[in-house]
């Protein structure tokens, strides 16, 4: 019964638990059809280093574009390592973290968007965030936040609606 079961996996329709019984579930060895398996819980499955494991964050190792396509989460957060190219949708229920910059893409997090670059948005897009948006610098860009917006650098041609505070730390 799904509902008295902590964590349990479904294989191939079937419920999976240890030969004991137990709430610990054993994948039947080898499993070759990963795109059949089931996780029943909340998180981010991540196969990695022949290892499948569920975590709160999906790290995107570098940018969004035509090789990661766009990336939508249903639970947790994620943190790009690049940059999010031009066209390109990015959506989590909780935060985004962006280490390179935000390109005239679309970005919707149900908390903080965090870019150590820049938002630059000459051909559209839009930064939604339920709390803060943080970043370097802004050029055209579209941003809505429930939450205070901080920008370190310039702010130039942009559309900012935020509940909270607008924080321009430096420059123009």
């Amino acid at each position: 019964d799904m509902q008295n079961a902590g964590v349990d996996i479904h294989m191939f329709g079937t419920l999976v638990k240890d030969r004991k019984g137990g709430n610990t579930p054993k994948p039947p060895r080898p499993m070759l059809a990963m795109e059949r398996v089931r996780f029943v819980g909340e998180g981010v499955a991540v196969m990695e280093r022949n290892q499948l494991s569920v975590t709160s964050c999906l790290e995107i190792p570098g940018n969004v574009d035509f090789n990661s396509g766009n990336v939508r989460l249903e639970y947790g957060s994620i943190k790009i390592k690049g940059s999010i190219q031009a066209g390109f949708a990015v959506s989590a229920p909780l935060h985004i973290s962006v280490e390179g910059s935000i390109e005239s893409a679309s970005v919707k997090a149900g908390g903080m968007v965090s870019v150590s670059g820049g938002i630059l948005m000459p051909e559209g897009g839009k930064v939604i965030a339920g709390s803060e948006v943080c970043a370097n610098y802004a050029v055209n860009a579209d941003i809505q936040a429930g939450g205070d917006v901080t920008i370190a650098n310039e702010i130039s041609n942009s559309i900012i609606r935020t509940k909270g505070k607008l924080v321009a730390v430096s420059g123009k």
